[in-house]
């Protein structure tokens, strides 16, 4: 499970914590993601991992690291302290951030990784924009891994919307499948065999049961440490989504998906059968943006027919 020890997570929150500097950074740098890994968390950049940050519990430190495989660019890794004891370690290392963003800008150029990218985007549209207030889902993480069913979930959620913000218990977990380009889709697009490890993984609930708890433990860290903007309720409220009977949502999205080709439409026909309009277990959906961007609303989540009618709807036109 991704969770973070209490000392860990203290040296955070305080602000004469060792890590709070780089909390600070995180509210005012929308460029960076923060997201908490099994006793470590990653601070993400342009969907890569800039730096993880890890604990020594004997020695009441920790260790911060680069991922080096982005440094085939010829370009210098500046130095920084990669042992984290004090403050002053923490803002050295906070000074040679600009100079690591350039070093994974660089390798982007050359590898990009557009649907990673975009996933963070998403993240940061609806956690800490100006619009994320309004928007009624909150992502809590990205590329979770689930060993009991060897699949992953490219982006975890919590819908909670405008109309139940008084009452968290009517939040519900969301899980994000996201696809970038049609060319996500050439060959065997697999969302047949990911709506089926969905399927395997509801049912398999030890596994589904501390994913919810994770997922509320998340959704609690990241917004007591103001990392998420929305207007508080006036009675404190703690996210619970264990005792939620509602069905969990399940959500494709297709970004920059071309209206002209007829791929996507294909594929929902023949690999997404009717019987996914409600199924049993989960509320199937697929994202259409309101207009432009990535906020993301309930009445932006078409179910399987709605959202093939309005892909029929792109064919051309007989002359």
């Amino acid at each position: 499970m991704r969770t973070i020890s209490d000392s860990f997570y203290h040296e955070m929150i305080n602000e004469d914590g060792i890590l709070h500097p780089i909390i600070e950074r995180l509210r005012n740098d929308d460029t960076l993601m923060f997201a908490i890994r099994n006793g470590y968390f990653n601070i993400y950049y342009r969907g890569g991992s800039i730096a993880k940050v890890k604990e020594n519990k004997l020695k009441k430190h920790f260790i911060i690291s680069f991922d080096k495989e982005y440094n085939k660019t010829g370009i210098s890794i500046p130095h920084f302290p990669e042992i984290l004891a004090s403050k002053k370690d923490t803002q050295n290392f906070i000074g040679v951030l600009p100079l690591l963003k350039e070093i994974m800008d660089t390798y982007f150029s050359k590898k990009n990784k557009y649907e990673r990218e975009f996933q963070q985007v998403i993240a940061r549209e609806n956690n800490s924009s100006p619009i994320s207030n309004g928007t009624e889902y909150f992502i809590t993480d990205i590329e979770f891994a689930v060993s009991e069913i060897k699949s992953r979930f490219d982006m975890l959620a919590i819908q909670w919307l405008s109309s139940d913000r008084s009452k968290a218990a009517r939040c519900r977990p969301v899980f994000i499948e996201v696809k970038y380009g049609d060319e996500a889709l050439s060959g065997k697009s697999g969302l047949t065999e990911h709506l089926k490890k969905i399927e395997e993984f509801i049912s398999s609930k030890n596994a589904y049961s501390e994913s919810l708890a994770m997922m509320a433990d998340q959704f609690r860290i990241l917004d007591e440490l103001q990392l998420m903007k929305f207007n508080k309720s006036k009675n404190e409220l703690t996210i619970d989504l264990c005792s939620n009977a509602e069905k969990p949502q399940v959500i494709f999205i297709f970004a920059n998906h071309n209206p002209r080709s007829r791929k996507l439409r294909e594929i929902i026909e023949n690999e997404v059968p009717e019987s996914y309009e409600n199924p049993e277990n989960f509320d199937l959906r697929f994202f259409v943006s309101t207009f432009a961007g990535y906020g993301m609303h309930e009445a932006s989540m078409l179910k399987r027919s709605a959202f093939l009618q309005l892909l029929q709807s792109y064919r051309p036109k007989e002359r």
